[in-house]
């Protein structure tokens, strides 16, 4: 599901010729709306996309174009001294993980593609 911010944000740079758009519940009703050919596109984070072509390898599907102004994902903590030396814990093993290709790993497994690259 898509929040009416990220839609607003995407109608003003990305859909400036899309005449109507609908909110679909998940990313299988939305590809399947396109597969029967009832819609034009979707639009999705990426990791949805590969999560999908990995279920669905051969779906007549493909991501057309990367919004260059990503959303990241992120650990939710709180922002107070308490949480300061878990932070620290969690960016440092991210960071190690980056670095010896665990996490490029678990993305190829379970998405089918290395996201972490973008």
């Amino acid at each position: 599901m898509l929040s009416l911010s990220y839609v607003i944000h995407l109608r003003k740079r990305w859909l400036t010729k899309v005449s109507s758009y609908q909110n679909v519940q998940s990313v299988k009703r939305g590809q399947s709306g396109y597969l029967a050919g009832r819609i034009d596109a979707t639009l999705n984070a990426e990791v949805t996309y590969y999560d999908y072509k990995k279920e669905h390898p051969n779906a007549a599907i493909k991501i057309a174009c990367i919004d260059p102004q990503t959303t990241s994902v992120a650990i939710p903590m709180r922002k107070d001294d308490d949480s300061a030396t878990l932070r620290a814990a969690v960016n440092s093993a991210l960071e190690e993980l980056l670095a010896d290709g665990t996490i490029s790993a678990i993305s190829i497994k379970y998405f089918g593609g290395d996201i972490t690259k973008n």
